[in-house]
């Protein structure tokens, strides 16, 4: 909820969940966001139980995906993580957005 409310207070166009298919396959993506300056279409992943074994696997095997698919984190890919209480950092997302949309 963190990302959305950041994304709306920043006045930037997103959808949630959106379906993404790619080699047949439906991806949902936490957020898709289109930079409408630069063209560039970007996914934002949020990731929140890393330290469940199962949740880091199927992670792994989804960022692989997306990386033979094109999406790569740094140039059209953002994936932020859950601290080590379970958290979010809402200065990061903010720096992210800012950093990435450029937001005056």
């Amino acid at each position: 909820m963190a990302i959305a409310n950041a994304l709306y207070y920043h006045h930037i166009d997103y959808e949630y969940e959106p379906e993404l298919k790619l080699e047949d396959k439906i991806k949902r993506p936490d957020f898709k966001v289109e930079d409408y300056d630069t063209g560039v279409v970007w996914y934002w992943e949020h990731c929140g139980m890393m330290t469940d074994p199962q949740y880091r696997k199927r992670w792994e095997d989804k960022k692989k995906f997306y990386e033979k698919n094109g999406i790569v984190e740094g140039k059209n890919l953002i994936v932020t993580y859950d601290d080590e209480n379970g958290g979010i950092d809402t200065e990061l997302i903010e720096k992210i957005i800012k950093d990435t949309f450029d937001e005056d």
